[in-house]
């Protein structure tokens, strides 16, 4: 074991032993006597790190968790085990615990558990004392070993089985690790519970599971340890009311590790182990609205049901059953204005070997840190919570072994006292093994815990306001009407009136707000801003701090990207004399409100320039040789933002006779408000797409045409999208039509389609298309 390295446990930990002798020694309904056990009580008394006399016999050194060595025992069945196949198995229709009240029960004694299962075909040798075992099937979700103890038709009545039941000889040595992913059943929160997932990457263990440390804490108990593969699926926020009038809120995180030896080397040679090690981290904060002494309460918080998996001997299975209990304990006296908690991180070890030649051995340790939350005391109180999280595991689902961490978070003090208050906490472990896997119908428990009550977190002291600055940090570069601008914010905790409100001074702008919670400053200036943090309570007592963040003007930037009339991007930037190139201006800006497209100005060489809607211009070249289009803006700060794009134009040549040109035209032209749409766009909920269909050379083509419109919702069938005067229908130029999804609360996918037809014959001269994407609305 390692040792201590928490400043609080200069002194011993007093760790305490029970075991429990059989008091119901009739239960045996086999015909046979179980071996006999220990009896009485035993107390044992240590320092953590220390481990009764035999448990440092032969431990195996390659052991993760300290498990003692391999006895080499090769597994011989007794002749009565009847190992069931996976067809069997199957023929088990339906299995109940007759007396589960009692033999489920967490009391140091309780009888072994009896079954009736249901059988649609018995199977072949299956005789009154028959040892049955299975594992994992459907309709044994946590396999089985029973002994038969009577027979009716298909109806097959059992007592539970040990060890020494289906085995003359055999072991079974285990460290299993799985993931937290691993779930045989949704966990099953308690209402005011949630778990929150881990973020990508975050650490397990003491420091990485249980969370960083963060300012102001105490250093990490140790480093990640390596038994840390099983832990809660996510941290726990918990808000729930254990008792009428007292709430608790907080965070809690678990994780241990577990390795399991046993087996049998005859009649009187029968051992079962396990070693466990884990973490918890927890911080809980109790609030009363309630006054008088409150009865000690534990409250279910969480079950999390992870895996089950099979541990062979030879071709017996045994089932280990993984779940996790998490609860929440109050005790003492509260009053209307109490309000305490605190966090700690705790790591704990401890380990359990039955043998009949050997006795019961046991090793633990504790090891704690503690940070203190506010403290508020409006009458005397004397008064205690802990979150308790225990791993308990189960052979077949009724043999049960387990370890268990648990914080504990106190308070002693009042308004009249002195000190006014003191903070206190504790740490501890417990571990224990139903011995049912050898035949007794008894619990065996160690468990340790800091010495005289813990250890003392804080005490208060008259003092000025604690500030926690939220946002910002000093030197903060802050993009003026940036995107997502946040609030400044801050927090002060005095020791005897809670929250207290922050006062923030902007010494550049001349500005001050207080309150508490986020607050608005303006940033107007450009530039280094001085700010000012303060907090006062109630006696006057101040505390400020001050910083410099740096204030700018939000980043444009523009390209142009060139298409043709039909939209395509221009790959070759070649075109002919009087040919339309499509020019559009790409906008970006750190500002949640980028420049406007309204303020574009366009130039050109060698061509004519057109501004069109949104972003868009029509460049037409005159001459041939080498030309540039350029977009031009100046921004709300006067930086001017210019963009530009070349191409290259030659004059065609017309056969003789060449006649009125064929009809072109743009591509749907989609545009929200005066922002450019191309084809994957996103809109708002609720946002109206306008499309345009642009006739580009009517009085040259000199053909009448008409539109036909249609838009495929969420891959429908097609449906036509109507004109909708006055801002919709034909034009000389084109036509134009207007949509929105009349759903806002679902993400919808819209695909526009366009069809172009000769009026004179109704032949399509061309087909155009367009897809846009809608958000949901947020409910």
């Amino acid at each position: 074991m390692r040792s201590l390295t928490s400043r609080f446990l200069a002194s011993l930990i007093s760790a305490s032993l029970v075991l429990v002798a059989c008091t119901n020694p009739d239960n045996d309904t086999s015909g046979e006597s179980s071996p006999a056990g220990p009896g009485g009580s035993l107390v044992f008394d240590g320092e953590s790190g220390q481990s009764s006399e035999g448990w440092a016999e032969d431990v195996d050194p390659d052991s993760v968790f300290g498990l003692h060595r391999r006895k080499g025992i090769e597994p011989v069945l007794k002749p009565e085990t009847l190992v069931l196949s996976a067809e069997q198995a199957q023929a088990v229709q339906q299995i109940r615990i007759t007396n589960e009240d009692e033999c489920l029960s967490d009391s140091d004694v309780h009888p072994m558990c009896r079954f009736e299962l249901e059988f649609a075909e018995l199977p072949d040798g299956l005789a009154v004392g028959s040892v049955v075992n299975s594992g994992t099937t459907e309709s044994l979700p946590h396999g089985l070993l029973v002994k038969v103890t009577e027979i009716d038709g298909s109806t097959v009545s059992a007592v539970q089985a040990t060890l020494q039941d289906a085995l003359v000889q055999g072991e079974f040595w285990i460290e299993h690790t799985f993931t937290p992913q691993e779930l045989r059943a949704e966990p099953q929160l308690a209402p005011g519970v949630e778990m929150v997932p881990r973020s990508a990457g975050a650490g397990a263990g003491v420091g990485g599971g249980p969370g960083a440390v963060g300012a102001g804490q105490a250093a990490p108990l140790a480093q990640s340890p390596a038994f840390d593969e099983l832990s809660l699926p996510g941290k726990l926020k918990i808000h729930v009311e254990p008792i009428d009038g007292v709430t608790v809120d907080g965070t809690l995180d678990f994780g241990a590790g577990c390795g399991l030896t046993g087996g049998v080397g005859g009649s009187d040679v029968a051992w079962f182990e396990f070693s466990c090690r884990a973490w918890e981290k927890a911080g809980l904060a109790v609030r009363s609205t309630t006054t008088g002494v409150k009865e000690s309460k534990s409250y279910p918080v969480a079950l999390i049901p992870f895996t089950a998996f099979p541990v062979p001997i030879g071709p017996v299975v045994v089932v280990v059953v993984v779940d996790m209990l998490i609860t929440v304990d109050l005790d003492g006296t509260v009053h209307a204005t109490l309000e305490y908690g605190a966090t700690q991180s705790t790591e704990v070890t401890t380990g359990l070997r039955y043998s009949i030649t050997g006795g019961l051995d046991h090793t633990g340790s504790v090891d704690s840190n503690g940070l203190k939350l506010p403290t508020v005391l409006g009458g005397d109180v004397s008064a205690g919570a802990v979150g308790r999280a225990e791993l308990r595991l189960s052979a077949y689902g009724v043999l049960g072994f387990g370890i268990g961490a648990e914080a504990r978070v106190g308070i002693v003090g009042g308004p009249t006292q002195t000190p006014r208050w003191r903070l206190t906490a504790n740490a501890g472990i417990y571990g224990r093994i139903f011995l049912g896997l050898l035949g007794y119908e008894l619990t065996g428990r160690v468990s340790y815990h800091l010495p005289g009550g813990g250890y003392e977190i804080a005490r208060h002291v008259n003092a000025a306001p604690v500030i926690h600055i939220v946002w910002p940090d000093p030197g903060t570069v802050i993009v003026k009407n940036g995107l997502l601008p946040r609030q400044v914010e801050a927090t002060a905790i005095d020791s005897e009136d809670g929250p207290v409100p922050v006062m923030w001074t902007d010494q550049t702008d001349q500005v001050t707000v207080t309150g508490l919670g986020p607050q608005t400053l303006p940033f107007h200036a450009l530039g280094e801003h001085k700010l000012v943090v303060e907090a006062t309570d109630s006696e006057g007592k101040m505390r400020g701090v001050s910083m410099t963040v740096t204030v700018v003007a939000p980043t444009t930037t523009m390209t142009i990207a060139l298409r043709t009339p039909d939209g395509a991007a221009v790959t070759d930037p070649k075109t002919a004399v009087g040919d339309l190139l499509l020019a559009d201006a790409e906008i970006t800006s750190t500002a949640i409100e980028p420049p406007s497209c309204s303020e574009l100005t366009w130039t050109a060489t060698h061509a004519t320039v057109e501004k069109g809607s949104g972003c868009r211009a029509r460049i037409t070249p005159t001459t041939g040789g080498d030309g540039t289009v350029t977009a031009t803006l100046t921004d709300d700060f006067g930086q001017q933002i210019t963009a530009t794009a070349t191409f290259t134009a030659f004059v065609p040549l017309l056969p003789p006779g060449a006649g009125a040109p064929a009809p072109r035209f743009e591509a749907i032209n989609a545009t929200y408000g005066d922002r450019e749409l191309v084809s994957g766009d996103t809109m708002p909920a609720a946002g109206t797409v306008q499309l345009r269909a642009i006739y580009l050379n009517p009085q040259a083509a000199k053909q009448a045409v008409t539109y036909d419109w249609q838009y495929v919702l969420d891959g429908q069938a097609p449906v036509e999208l109507v004109s909708t005067p006055p801002d919709g229908g034909e034009t000389p130029n084109g036509d134009i039509r207007s949509y929105v999804p009349v759903d806002h609360y679902h993400q919808h996918t819209v695909e526009f389609r366009l069809t172009i037809r000769s009026a004179a014959d109704q032949s399509v001269i061309t087909t155009r298309s367009i897809t846009i994407h809608w958000m949901a609305r947020p409910r």
